[in-house]
């Protein structure tokens, strides 16, 4: 019998969790960001997260730019209207248990530099990373802590989803003064004796309001 090919389109707007790394990794291999599902019935199918969550990049720093164990190639970011989410990918040289890698990512909610606290008072940040803090997120290979920038006081611990080279996770807009979501963002990343690797070195990237994605899904009948 010739199998019947059903074209659908789902439109994805962060409902969901995170989807596995297998079908993260295949997605940003793909252009079309096509997934693919076997059998008639979702709870047939071997993969049970059929939603399918990519973050647009929000800075990039270039490979290898960092001279010890962790180093930073990418951030991505996004958000729901009632979630942060975030992905910081390493790179592929990095181990992120061993090094514990991790660091501190600044939140701008106002985007004013001008008012927060400014990246040389956090954690050896630089000069340029252009931003004036009201946030910050504490990284850690398991973990990540919602802190209040001006005193340091941690408002929330969340947890964190670790592939071969990326930690990704996400955080509620009510821990963040309940914040529209249009936030700009710098890291300071490092491992446990210290930073390593400042991402991006001059300015800040900028993460927007919801994103929504369209899937195409192709599925198999029995």
């Amino acid at each position: 019998m010739t199998p019947r090919r059903i074209g659908l389109c789902l439109l994805i707007a962060f409902i969901g969790t995170f989807t596995t790394s297998t079908i993260v990794n295949s997605l940003k291999e793909n252009s079309e960001a096509m997934v693919f599902l076997y059998g008639a019935e979702r709870e047939q199918s071997e993969e049970k997260h059929t939603s399918a969550l990519i973050l647009p990049t929000i800075i990039t720093d270039p490979l290898g730019d960092s001279n010890e164990q962790v180093d930073v190639i990418e951030i991505a970011g996004a958000s729901s209207g009632a979630e942060l989410l975030m992905e910081v990918t390493f790179s592929p040289d990095t181990d992120i248990v061993a090094s514990e890698a991790g660091g501190a990512i600044l939140l701008d909610l106002d985007q004013n530099s001008s008012t927060g606290k400014s990246a040389t008072e956090i954690w050896f940040g630089l000069s340029t990373q252009d931003v004036g803090c009201e946030f910050l997120l504490s990284l850690y290979p398991d973990h990540v802590e919602v802190r209040e920038a001006e005193m340091s006081t941690i408002v929330a611990t969340l947890p964190v989803t670790q592939t071969a080279n990326a930690l990704s996770f996400s955080v509620p807009l009510s821990l963040l003064n309940n914040d529209e979501g249009q936030i700009n963002v710098v890291a300071i990343i490092g491992d446990k004796d210290g930073p390593t690797d400042w991402a991006p070195e001059v300015g800040y990237g900028t993460i927007t309001g919801s994103y929504l994605h369209f899937i195409p899904v192709i599925m198999k009948p029995e």
